[in-house]
């Protein structure tokens, strides 16, 4: 159980820094769907997400959207739970990517509850007609899911 507590401070303090910066970005950026620049490429925005995350659309209603990605949270946060429980002294190293990804599980569980969407406040602008929307949720996502998989390559190598 040692382990539990630590991956429990990971979640509750990344949960309460994604909520500040989103009420930093609704209070900054008045007009949704505008941005403020930070510094040069990246942008302080007000974007709604409606499916999974990094704003990607697959034509589907904002309604339907939003269904789908709560089912998808919810069904993956229990299996994160289960298995940073199950791996919580014998594997430590897993348990952190584990929690990084419920880290962002579950700020998107949130809002998508309470708001019927995510809001992505950080935009990364890759060219003039292109560019990225993510929140700090869906950066702890992917880094748990490049830190997992780089362990199971590593795991792999050894054996």
């Amino acid at each position: 159980m040692q382990n539990v507590w630590k991956y429990s401070l990971l979640l509750a303090f990344s949960i309460i820094i994604d909520q500040l910066f989103k009420g930093s970005a609704q209070s900054l950026v008045e007009i949704p769907s505008a941005s403020e620049v930070l510094f040069e490429p990246l942008y302080l925005i007000r974007s709604r997400n409606y499916l999974f995350f990094l704003h990607f659309d697959f034509g589907l209603s904002p309604n339907w959207s939003n269904r789908i990605s709560l089912i998808f949270n919810v069904a993956a946060l229990l299996g994160c739970f289960w298995w940073t429980i199950k791996w919580r002294n014998v594997r430590p190293d897993a348990g952190w990517s584990l929690s990084l990804i419920a880290c962002g599980l579950f700020s998107s569980t949130m809002d998508r509850y309470s708001h019927g969407f995510t809001l992505d406040y950080l935009g990364l602008k890759l060219s003039d007609s292109s560019w990225v929307n993510f929140s700090l949720g869906d950066l702890e996502f992917l880094l748990g899911l490049v830190m997992g998989i780089f362990l199971l390559y590593r795991r792999r190598v050894k054996t």
